[in-house]
């Protein structure tokens, strides 16, 4: 769990993990420099709680580089990254070890995702732009079309993934949509599974959609907190498209088949973020973005 100012929500994110019936797993709690009671509760947990490391960073790492260091520090089968403001139902993580140890090939496995202040509610909402893509039993050619076509939000990151698998991927990096590029090159190395039943939930509600541009402002907060290093975020994009052309070159697949690969992504990214792509340039010539 990164944690970065979870006061309001953080005690009951702990408890709804730390209520899991599967018992046998470590948290990894990183608090990235949080500036209110972060510290104080994870302290509090971590005296109660043996399963529990937790690390004060000292200063604001930004969002890649702490959820990439949480995940240096998993020593499991399974990683599974948590937010400090989501629940989890108590058979969540148990149901999802169960699949990805019945199927060999299943890297990522999630549930129905809900967005709803407690799942205890009589009517939980299922996130409107979640994802019910299930690979299992799918050529690398069709996993690949489905994730760059049918991805919605990026929910599903806050499955439960193979580990070894995840080590194989680039993490997060300072691109749009990261999470979603993660997925992506997961579908190159195995299969995801999907569970129809809502084990997870979002803290709050579903976000409204908003501009590329106020976006692109919040990634900015994100990616680079105490600095104004901002520049690094143009052509992120094109930077998107390049990861994941890349990701094909890397992936253990056959040569022959990369090909179709690489045409599958530009041309889906293309059309998926061609207007996008074509922004970025505008606001890379010094013009404000449309």
């Amino acid at each position: 769990m990164a944690v970065r100012n979870e006061e309001k929500h953080l005690a009951s994110a702990l408890e709804s993990l730390l209520g899991q019936d599967f018992k046998e797993f470590e948290l990894i709690l990183s608090d990235n420099a949080s500036t209110d009671r972060s510290e104080d509760i994870c302290r509090e947990y971590a005296a109660r709680d043996a399963r529990i490391r937790y690390v004060r960073q000292d200063r604001n790492l930004g969002m890649p580089e702490n959820q990439n260091f949480v995940f240096g520090q998993a020593r499991g089968e399974f990683f599974m990254w948590a937010a400090g403001h989501d629940l989890w139902k108590p058979d969540f993580i148990r149901k999802c070890v169960e699949v990805m140890k019945a199927d060999e090939s299943v890297v990522l496995c999630f549930p129905i995702i809900c967005s709803t202040e407690s799942y205890e509610s009589p009517d939980p909402r299922e996130d409107p732009h979640g994802c019910r893509l299930d690979t299992r039993g799918m050529g690398v050619s069709s996993r690949v079309s489905l994730v760059i076509w049918g991805m919605g939000s990026c929910g599903i990151i806050y499955g439960l993934h193979r580990t070894a698998a995840l080590r194989k991927t680039g993490l997060f990096r300072r691109v749009i949509c990261p999470d979603n590029l993660i997925i992506f090159e997961l579908s190159l190395i195995g299969a995801m599974a999907f569970i129809p039943e809502p084990l997870f939930f979002l803290g709050g509600t579903p976000p409204a959609r908003v501009s590329m541009a106020d976006s692109m402002a919040r990634y900015r907060r994100m990616f680079y907190p105490e600095s104004r290093k901002y520049f690094r975020l143009w052509l992120t994009n094109w930077r998107l498209l390049y990861e994941h052309l890349a990701a094909v070159g890397r992936a253990p697949v056959r040569f022959n088949r990369k090909p179709v690969l690489l045409l599958i992504v530009l041309f889906g990214l293309l059309a998926r973020r061609g207007k996008h792509m074509l922004h970025d340039l505008v606001e890379a010539a010094g013009l404000p973005r449309p």
